[in-house]
């Protein structure tokens, strides 16, 4: 059986002599259940003899044909590509590689050739989708993509060798799933597809079916390809495989992967429960129930052993067939090993169990722990606090040191070694140290924190200390903005600032009621500039929409041009220019930029470059983001100053406690960062009526003050209310909501000191529905407490009752005095009672026993 094989590669050889044809091609056998290979390396079945042969591999430099060569034959079913390889072995140490080289988008055919194509969306990989499979005699595998040496699928391959006189080769028969291949991209108006010809090359050591010369001795043109697939090893010319005959639409499924660069990436994360966030769209014209799973990838490439499987499932309709198109989940993985760790994502249809597509993705790093200064930058304090933060699965010894560098320089400063703070098995550990700043000159540095018992894996934590300057803009380690080194809460409106800029009246009764911000979008610098040292005069800061900067950057979203070539060459730097220009002229009225609203997984890369743009040309301002999505939390952490998780329950019968959890999942997956969400003061649109949703309406008072009151219980360190203008100035359109939130900002300004006060670790409040419909949060400001309870569901609550409680001595509360409501409630033994309306809301001032 083997000997047919043999005979037929030879004819193939001998037909060589000649100049190739071009394209040189080879046709894959079309098989079914029955025919197809068993794959055991003996390369004894039928459809061998069947197949067509292809040998006369080339050295790769096109200068002679091989006069031992390897050979190659090709069959295909519905799911997988089948490869027979019959090797030469030239001596006992020939451990030459055999390789398969597969472009299933012929993508070397594309203009750009192999080079990089910035025409692509930014979401979308540079690189062509060009994959290698290879094995050697002892079958040591491998497989990998263009630029992604950690690239690695599922495909079986078996190996056999036979040695002695005439006998001296190898065989090597292979089974690539489709699913390894399908690599899917999508943009509206512009589908991937697979066709029933791919591009193709073999290789086998440094020999190649199709040589990168001709010969004539040319090859491409070198603006065709880019030095990453030549320092790679990949081949610069491709045959073409013919003959693929199979339903190619089960396999599109494009991914939508957090941090996303083209080149799937997630990361930094920290050691504990690492999310990946993923939507799924469904290219394959019907609707699908599938489950995505999440496999370790081993050292050897296998998800053999896996320490980890996680799932999600989704149920989503096809692109166009009248519904939605894309699913949206997560999967959380308990990764408690430090370092580079690559994950498998398989896509699985429920109903059929068929593995649909594999998407290796790398988590870079996983680090150890992580750390938080007392600022987020220094300026004139004399002395910096940094909290070292280890998750509770890690093992550690005893101690961390930590060492303080120049950013860039290897000359050690100042090093210190502390111990953990005394913790339960099980807890996180927590350690603190102190850095003098007196002696430190302007800029950045970099303190490496090593673990004791984790020695191979540091961590860096970044310290910027900058020249003072006024209007500059802090936040703590708790979350809390400080301007001018004071407490800050802002709070202010979308779409306000036309009537801000044409009506002075409006500006002082907008500055009254005490708002502090407001968002400043749809200008284009000079814009900014005016308005926001006009609204200064009234101590109300704006935040900068930078991605709403006039010409300078909608020009692109308009046309939707979301090329890398429009990010790298003309959002960047204008971008650029124009925060230049406002820095220039108004860094002191700023409060922050907003540097997109509602960005995706794949926005990342642009949202990381405007983030670090902002960061290097005014370091003295934090940068805000609203989130549609809360699940990108983690993934955005590095990418943003202060998420602004979006809260609109819509009303009537909307969940108000999103309010709540949605701020407590931020101030969680972002510790340390400031959490302002967006609150809903508007009745959505029904555009096609062109007016608002008739069996919708406006918050009312009880709703609006739940919602923020919930958020702020749960970490909220300001607010931003969409919107004022949503069908018409909201003091006129909707007059009773324009009371409502100015009544609620006076009532925020009044209580600022006490709700930004730092977190009480020594003491608490405890209800006696175990928080399970009233949530309520202890607060500490100049030795009196505060306490504020919410009812955040839709239930009347009766006789509640509240307990201090603490580790040490409980205060006992004689009188609670309830803010804003004109009434006292005298407490019996240390415990008061009250009664909450539905989404009641209650401030209490609390007066202890002296």
């Amino acid at each position: 059986m083997k000997l047919g094989l043999t005979v037929s590669i030879l004819v193939v050889c001998a037909m060589t002599g000649a100049e190739e044809p071009k394209p040189r091609s080879i046709k894959a056998l079309l098989v079914d259940k029955t025919s197809r290979p068993v794959i055991d390396g003996k390369l004894s079945d039928d459809c061998w003899q069947q197949a067509e042969g292809a040998g006369g591999f080339w050295s790769a430099d096109g200068s002679r044909q091989m006069k031992r060569s390897a050979s190659v034959r090709i069959a295909h079913d519905e799911e997988h590509i089948y490869v027979a390889f019959r090797l030469p072995i030239e001596d006992e140490n020939d451990y030459r590689r055999a390789e398969i080289y597969l472009d299933p988008f012929r993508e070397h055919q594309r203009e750009f050739g192999l080079s990089e194509d910035l025409t692509r969306k930014f979401w979308f990989r540079r690189d062509p989708r060009i994959f290698r499979f290879s094995t050697d005699r002892k079958n040591r595998q491998a497989s990998h993509m263009v630029g992604v040496p950690w690239y690695a699928v599922p495909w079986v391959c078996v190996t056999t060798a036979s040695t002695g006189e005439g006998r001296n080769f190898w065989t090597a028969e292979c089974s690539i799933p489709m699913a390894s291949v399908a690599y899917f991209e999508f943009a509206k108006g512009d589908e991937d597809s697979w066709t029933n010809t791919w591009g193709i090359n073999f290789g086998h050591g440094d020999t190649r079916w199709i040589a990168d010369f001709d010969q004539k001795k040319q090859t491409i043109p070198l603006r065709k390809y880019n030095a990453r697939v030549d320092a790679d090893g990949y081949p610069l010319k491709y045959g073409l495989l013919t003959g693929l005959d199979f339903d190619s639409t089960p396999y599109r499924w494009y991914y939508l992967l957090d941090a996303n660069s083209g080149e799937p990436k997630i990361g930094p994360r920290v050691i504990g429960d690492v999310q990946i966030v993923l939507s799924m769209n469904n290219f394959t014209d019907k609707r699908c129930k599938l489950t995505v799973k999440a496999r370790a990838i081993q050292e050897d490439g296998t998800t053999h052993g896996s320490p980890y499987t996680a799932t999600s499932d989704y149920d989503i309709h096809a692109i166009g067939k009248g519904g939605v198109h894309w699913g949206y989940g997560s999967l959380t993985l308990p990764v408690t090993e430090p370092g580079n760790q690559t994950v498998l994502l398989t896509v699985v249809d429920q109903e059929t169990g068929r593995e649909l597509s594999h998407r290796p993705v790398l988590i870079d790093p996983i680090e150890v722990g992580y750390g938080l200064w007392d600022r987020s930058f220094y300026m004139t304090e004399s002395e910096a606090r940094l909290t070292l933060h280890v998750d509770a699965s890690v093992k550690v010894g005893a101690s961390v040191s930590c060492a303080l560098r120049r950013k860039g320089e290897k000359k050690l400063l100042r090093s210190d070694t502390v111990t953990w703070a005394a913790y339960d098995e099980g807890e996180p550990k927590v350690a603190q140290t102190v850095f003098p700043l007196e002696s430190l000159a302007f800029g950045d540095y970099v303190v490496t924190c090593t673990v004791a018992g984790q020695e191979g894996h540091p961590f860096d934590v970044l310290l910027r200390k900058l020249p003072y300057k006024p209007g500059a803009v802090q936040y703590t380690d708790y979350g809390v903005f400080l301007r001018d080194g004071k407490p800050f809460f802002p709070t202010g409106f979308f779409y306000v600032k036309n009537d801000l800029r044409a009506k002075l009246d409006f500006r002082r009764e907008y500055a009254d009621a005490g708002f502090t911000s407001f968002m400043l979008e749809w200008m284009g610098p000079a814009g900014f500039i005016e308005t926001s040292r006009t609204m200064s005069e009234f101590d109300v800061f704006p935040i900068m929409g930078m991605q709403k900067f006039g010409y300078e950057v909608t020009q692109w979203d308009e046309r939707g041009d979301y090329s890398w070539d429009s990010l790298l060459n003309g959002r960047l730097p204008m971008v650029r220019k124009a925060v230049s220009m406002v820095t220039s002229k108004a860094q002191e009225n700023i409060f922050a930029w907003m540097t997109r609203d509602e960005p995706n997984e794949n926005m990342y890369n642009m949202v990381k470059a405007y983030h670090d743009i902002i960061h290097e040309l005014d370091p003295y301002h934090p940068t805000w983001i609203p989130f549609a999505q809360s699940e990108l939390f983690p993934a955005y952490r590095y990418a943003v100053d202060s998420p602004g998780p979006y809260v609109y329950p819509n009303f009537p019968g909307g969940d108000i406690s999103i309010a709540g959890e949605r701020t407590a999942k931020a101030a969680r997956e972002m510790p340390g960062q400031p959490v302002v969400p967006v609150i809903q003061t508007f009745v959505p649109i029904d555009y096609a009526k062109g007016k608002p949703f008739e069996h919708l309406r406006q918050p009312n008072r009880t709703e609006l003050r739940c919602m923020a009151f919930h958020a702020i219980v749960n970490g909220a360190s300001g607010f931003t209310f969409f919107s004022y203008f949503h069908g018409g100035p909201q003091k006129e359109v909707y007059p009773q909501t324009w009371l409502d939130v100015k009544e609620l900002v006076g009532h925020l300004r009044s209580l600022t000191p006490v709700i930004l006060s730092p977190p009480l670790k020594d003491i608490g409040v405890q209800t006696s529905d175990g928080h399970k419909r009233i949530q309520a949060r202890l607060y500490r400001h100049d030795g009196s407490l505060y306490a504020i309870a919410v009812n955040h569901e839709e239930l009347e609550l009766r006789d509640v009752e509240f307990a201090l409680q603490s580790s040490s001595s409980v205060p006992e509360v004689q009188q609670a005095r309830v803010l804003f409501e004109n009434r006292k409630i005298t407490a019996k033994r240390g415990l008061w009672r009250d009664d909450f309306d539905k989404f009641g809301v209650h401030i209490y001032a609390l007066d202890v026993k002296k």
